[in-house]
């Protein structure tokens, strides 16, 4: 427990067996605001000795370091934090301005900027931004790097950024950093999780996204993590129930609802996908994911004339952009072709190849290219050319 009186703060800390429902140990600490780092670090180094745990020289380094001396700009950071993990759009929104707020009170707060590099791979990776955003996590998480290489939450958030590039074996040599340098830190962990999913090791990822919740069972997003690599293998009611167990933790979670609503689709229960597709437009209005969602709704309906705007809608806000495994310029070229509108969706498909080989002349290693190439010729008939995409596709874990 934590009162504050004026510029006073009286932290009471309790350690309990769960099991035994014994009180190990307790004690009470006070102090001025000025001092509360102080404080917490003796609060930390007091339950590891009730523990009997002796902490190596890196982490009671982590627990004793002051991130600010600024307490204003540790707050923004703490509220961007809380932003960060809802996992909406307007919330991420939120996350950046917070952590820039930040940085402007301390410019050396490198913790707050290695979570704004993170926030804005979300942009890309959940929320559809332009790919582009992804150069520019890069180089604050190096900026933040470079103030402090034993950052853990910096090498997190390359290995996001690196995991929307493509760039997997970098990718993985920032996750492994990231957890070697903060070993009880669940993002860090089930960063290292999705680099294994891209690459199709499921078991490793099972084990990463375990770890991951066994350290937080308070993140949402540690338990449809889970449910989407269930999900991925095909095994949809244990998806639902992950996912479902997710959202009573963060209700307003976007990507949460999405997960939901593809395992709607996939168990055939139109009605419960469509009122998940209504949710994720009134949580995320602009994310093109919503729309994209909404229309395959439309289309499964059996109108395809009626989805088309919300396929353009989605298109129109992130033509370059990865839904499931396909460029939302195939989607919507995908549709047209379907309607007999050939020379436009012609044109969608020479643009998502041209972006398939530029990202595969970039460095990415991943499926997604690969898999977006074997879907335009399938589309369009060229049965040999989709193969043999399709089969370097495999090749990469897809």
């Amino acid at each position: 427990t934590v009162r504050q009186q004026g510029e006073r703060v009286r932290v009471t800390a309790q350690l309990v067996d769960a099991q035994a429902q014994g009180q190990v140990w307790a004690d009470t600490y006070e102090g001025d605001l000025d001092d509360i780092f102080a404080v917490q670090s003796e609060i930390a180094e007091q339950i590891a000795a009730a523990l009997q745990v002796e902490l190596s020289p890196e982490l009671k380094a982590h627990i004793e370091a002051r991130p600010t001396e600024n307490l204003t700009a540790y707050n923004f950071y703490l509220e961007g934090q809380d932003r960060f993990a809802r996992f909406n759009q307007e919330a991420n929104r939120d996350a950046i301005e917070l952590f820039r707020r930040a940085l402007k009170l301390d410019p050396e707060f490198s913790l707050a900027r290695a979570w704004l590099a993170s926030a804005h791979t979300h942009q890309v990776l959940v929320y559809a931004a332009p790919a582009s955003v992804l150069d520019t996590a890069i180089v604050e998480a190096n900026r933040a790097l470079a103030a402090d290489p034993g950052l853990g939450e910096a090498h997190t958030a390359l290995a996001e950024a690196y995991t929307g590039k493509g760039w997997i074996p970098r990718a993985f040599d920032e996750a492994r950093a990231a957890v070697r340098l903060n070993p009880n830190d669940d993002r860090a962990i089930s960063t290292l999780g999705y680099v294994y999913l891209l690459t199709g090791r499921h078991d490793e990822t099972y084990l990463q996204f375990r770890k991951a919740l066994a350290l937080d069972p308070l993140s949402g997003s540690n338990y449809w993590s889970i449910g989407f690599l269930y999900l991925s293998l095909s095994d949809v009611e244990m998806a639902e129930q992950w996912i479902a167990r997710g959202l009573e933790i963060e209700e307003d979670d976007t990507l949460a609802h999405l997960l939901l609503f593809l395992t709607h689709l996939a168990q055939g229960r139109i009605e419960d996908a469509a009122a998940v597709s209504r949710t994720m437009i009134a949580l995320s209005p602009d994310d093109p994911k919503s729309h994209l969602a909404l229309g395959l709704i439309v289309l499964i309906g059996g109108d395809p004339a009626g989805a088309r705007p919300h396929f353009e809608t989605a298109y129109r806000l992130a033509p370059e952009v990865f839904f499931g495994d396909f460029r939302f310029a195939t989607h919507l070229g995908g549709l047209l072709w379907y309607l007999g509108e050939r020379s436009e969706a012609e044109r969608l498909f020479a643009e998502s190849l041209a972006l398939d080989e530029a990202s595969l002349e970039a460095g990415d290693q991943s499926h997604r290219p690969l898999a977006d190439m074997a879907r335009v010729h399938a589309l369009q008939g060229r049965t040999d050319e989709a193969l043999r995409w399709l089969r370097r596709a495999m090749a990469v874990g897809y």
